[in-house]
């Protein structure tokens, strides 16, 4: 609304949306300080419009994505016309994936969440699997990566 001068604004709103759980606001956030940055400080509208291409393909934001893709082709940058696939996991693989990554047994977290000890390793495999992680170190960066 401010056209140029609000450069200043955006920049205010996106500091104080950036730690909040809002990913959708932060993605047009960044959208639109890259569009008012880009003629003269491309290198940044990258650096600003990068971010929020994952944050769109995470909450599935289609159109979002879209434009942001549309976006960085114009800075030069290769972006696929298709997002990769997207790994979902419930929270309850996800809490007991983050035991095992901590590198908990299965007995103790099958004991913590009231579960078998085959379904928490039918679950952890599972997890691992669709992850590609196969050492706790890996599906804890995989875990970190889905965050």
């Amino acid at each position: 609304m401010e056209g140029a001068r609000g450069e200043a604004t955006v920049r205010e709103a996106l500091a104080l949306l950036e730690d909040s759980e809002r990913r959708l606001d932060v993605a047009w956030a960044r959208l639109t300080l890259a569009d008012l940055v880009a003629g003269d400080r491309p290198d940044e509208a990258r650096s600003l419009l990068e971010p929020a291409l994952e944050r769109a393909e995470f909450c599935g934001a289609d159109g979002l994505r879209a434009l942001v893709a549309d976006r960085l082709r114009v800075l030069g940058v290769d972006v696929p016309a298709e997002p990769a696939p997207r790994v979902w996991l419930t929270n309850a693989e996800r809490r007991v994936a983050r035991m095992a990554a901590d590198g908990r047994l299965h007995d103790e977290i099958a004991m913590a969440y009231l579960m078998t000890t085959s379904t928490v390793a039918s679950m952890v495999e599972s997890v691992q699997e669709r992850l590609h992680a196969h050492t706790p170190a890996e599906l804890r960066e995989a875990l970190a990566r889905l965050a």
